[in-house]
């Protein structure tokens, strides 16, 4: 089961790192680590319940390829957020101006990664699915 997370030392707990690579291991897990921490500061109404088999669903807007999308690419955004949260996988939309066009599978999880804005993708029909469904943001539906 996910552990609540409180501090680094929390994730730290729940993932294994290397002491001398340890700043490397942070700036790679920062992103997961504090997206599983909001996740879990959500009010209840806004999460699937346990019970859910189907693959939790959020958009990271405004992703950069150099950023966001190598550390999908390499595992370090899904793998992370499957051990810190009770997700049984996850499917990331990755959207911003820099993003390569690209799908990809690891593990429970899928990522796409879309170019362009929030705003050009959904006016185009690129988007190819409805706002994320697992967390519903009042805000894109």
């Amino acid at each position: 089961a996910p552990r609540t997370l409180d501090s680094w030392a929390d994730v730290e707990e729940a993932l294994p790192v290397d002491p001398p690579a340890a700043c490397l291991w942070r700036a790679r897990r920062t992103m997961a680590a504090t997206l599983a921490y909001a996740i879990q500061q959500l009010p209840e109404e806004h999460t699937p319940p346990l019970s859910c088999t189907r693959r939790w669903c959020v958009w990271i807007v405004g992703a950069r390829e150099a950023m966001e999308g190598c550390l999908a690419r390499e595992g370090h955004l899904t793998e992370v957020l499957e051990k810190l949260t009770p997700a049984p996988g996850w499917d990331i939309m990755l959207i911003g101006p820099e993003m390569e066009e690209a799908d990809s599978e690891r593990g429970s999880s899928v990522v796409r990664s879309r170019r362009g804005t929030l705003h050009q993708l959904r006016a185009d029909g690129r988007l190819g699915h409805e706002p994320p469904c697992a967390l519903q943001w009042p805000y894109l539906s």
